[in-house]
């Protein structure tokens, strides 16, 4: 069993990066009988699926480096619906899902926005 090292856990929806943290904590703690140093290497949305580097013992130093690492992100896009979250957990406000019609270059376009360096700011 793994006492430095990182791991790669398939978060799936439903969980938050602490959720795994602390599941994969009590698991090695057990194991060990004794409490074990676990973080996440960043984090995934509850209602985000997919792969969550989770660094357990001396590799938790490892978290500056990871923070700075390029990274790549996959979405699913619904066009025509509109919730009063901006995801898909809140109350639909819209929907016309017949009504959307998008090209191929505004969708290039749009996305190029999220490409580089960015400043996320969380919708209200």
């Amino acid at each position: 069993m793994i006492k430095n090292g990182i791991i790669n856990i398939n978060k799936a929806t439903g969980w938050s990066s602490s959720d795994v943290v602390v599941k994969v904590r009590n698991i090695l703690s057990r194991f060990y009988g004794e409490k074990v140093k676990v973080g996440h290497l960043g984090t995934l949305d509850p209602a985000a699926e997919g792969v969550l580097p989770v660094a357990v013992g001396k590799a938790t130093k490892l978290f500056d480096a990871y923070l700075k690492k390029n990274k790549r992100y996959r979405a699913g896009i619904i066009f025509g619906k509109t919730t009063d979250t901006l995801d898909r957990e809140g109350k639909e406000i819209t929907a016309d899902e017949n009504f959307v019609s998008v090209s191929k270059e505004q969708i290039e376009y749009a996305l190029s926005k999220f490409a580089g360096t960015i400043k996320q700011v969380p919708p209200a």
